[in-house]
């Protein structure tokens, strides 16, 4: 046998090579579908938790939002949606919702401790009504945190930009700068509600300054359930057109829009 036949006799690889070779190429490639499968469960948590289409608020909460692990990933809820849920729809009514589940939960508790003597002193439909009261009473407290904060904002918004005469574009950019994006806007769409309703209330105003003084007095009082409205088209008008007006008007009903102004002025 020749040395050059022997050489390539030598080159040729073996099965053992082949095997080997196959193992390692397996090997890389479930590795590289492990890391896949994992970028793309990252990317489907984020996207849920991020409620990309309100897949996670829409599909995923109302089947999976008591299963505690999974729960945890699922998007929050907006305070328009725990507002929804719990059928209030100012600060006030959230907190007076909280005080009346509070005292659901110390019944069903006080109750059940009357009967400690008892092999169980709370049955299951009492320990899941005292959870479910509680999870409510979670969620109605963290809205009456955001809201506290929000009306707080609010209030040093409107008193140092929306009604102060002296104020210009940057002092709005800055303010909302400041803020947090829900809070700027919420501010934001109330700003433009606000311009657009005193943009009625003036073309309102200027219409019953086009009346004679005791026409526009005799429509105005008709209006006793809507005091705000009255008062806010009074406070367009000029002095002179104003005292005109409210001198036409029943004694009574003019001291009660004069009370309306005046609180109305202070809270400003």
């Amino acid at each position: 046998m020749s040395k050059k036949f022997k050489e390539g006799f030598n080159s040729v690889p073996t099965f053992e090579h082949d095997e080997t070779v196959k193992k390692d190429s397996s090997a890389k490639n479930a590795f590289l579908t492990l890391v896949i499968v994992i970028i793309a469960i990252v990317a489907l948590l984020i996207a849920i938790r991020i409620d990309i289409g309100g897949f996670g608020s829409k599909v995923l909460r109302p089947l999976l939002e008591d299963v505690p692990v999974i729960s945890a990933i699922l998007p929050e809820k907006t305070d328009e949606e725990v507002r929804q849920e719990s059928g209030y729809k100012s600060l006030a009514q959230a907190v007076t919702r909280i005080q009346q589940l509070e005292e659901e939960v110390g019944a069903l508790k006080a109750a059940n401790a009357s009967n400690a003597s008892s092999e169980a002193a709370f049955s299951d439909e009492d320990k899941a009504k005292i959870k479910e009261l509680e999870k409510k009473i979670e969620k109605l407290k963290v809205y009456e945190k955001n809201q506290k904060s929000f009306e707080s904002t609010k209030e040093d918004f409107y008193k140092q930009v929306v009604y102060n005469d002296n104020v210009n574009v940057d002092d709005y950019i800055k303010w909302y700068e400041s803020m947090d994006a829900d809070t700027a806007a919420k501010l934001y769409k109330e700003a433009v509600q606000t311009e657009v309703a005193t943009k009625e209330q003036k073309e309102l105003a200027n219409s019953y300054a086009a009346m004679k003084p005791e026409k526009a007095a005799k429509i105005l009082e008709t209006m006793t359930a809507d005091l705000d409205i009255v008062v806010n088209v009074l406070n367009e008008m000029s002095p002179e057109q104003r005292g005109k007006i409210m001198g036409e008007m029943s004694a009574a009903y003019a001291a009660k829009v004069t009370k309306k102004m005046s609180a109305t002025s202070i809270s400003r």
